[in-house]
């Protein structure tokens, strides 16, 4: 897995050396799915489902994305579900984080999402984001606001 790591890092000093625009999306998520840097992010694909049109194809298209955030806080371990989409526009777009109703139930989470598990628009504008982060770069933005 290190070396899919090397992988991104060459692209990236291709992309700097030749003035490239981008790195291709799905290279960015193939790292994502393949980082283990992160210690309180975990993040995977969907399972495919052929009846379903949005998950139809989902490990070709990476869109659809199962994430854990694990916050620790004194003796407390909370560990919130997230839905992660990363539309055809990411990296230019932020990926769209939905958690879970059973994480909804914490006050924390209460607080910094919409009824239906969306990231409020105000918290969502406070994390950084540029077009060369790992989706575990983002979630773990997320974790100052836990």
């Amino acid at each position: 897995m290190q070396s899919d790591h090397i992988l991104i890092m060459i692209l990236k000093s291709i992309k700097y050396k030749y003035k490239m625009s981008k790195i291709p999306r799905n290279i960015i998520l193939f790292d994502s799915l393949n980082s283990s840097k992160y210690t309180h992010v975990t993040c995977g694909l969907v399972e495919e489902d052929e009846n379903d049109k949005e998950l139809c194809n989902n490990y070709a298209k990476m869109e659809y994305w199962n994430c854990t955030l694990i916050h620790e806080k004194g003796n407390e371990t909370n560990i919130y579900e997230i839905r992660c989409r990363c539309t055809k526009n990411f990296p230019d777009e932020k990926p769209i984080l939905i958690f879970s109703q059973e994480s909804m139930l914490e006050n924390k989470i209460a607080k910094i999402c919409d009824k239906e598990g969306n990231l409020k628009k105000e918290i969502n504008d406070k994390i950084k984001w540029n077009d060369g982060m790992l989706l575990g770069d983002y979630l773990m933005g997320l974790y100052i606001f836990l």
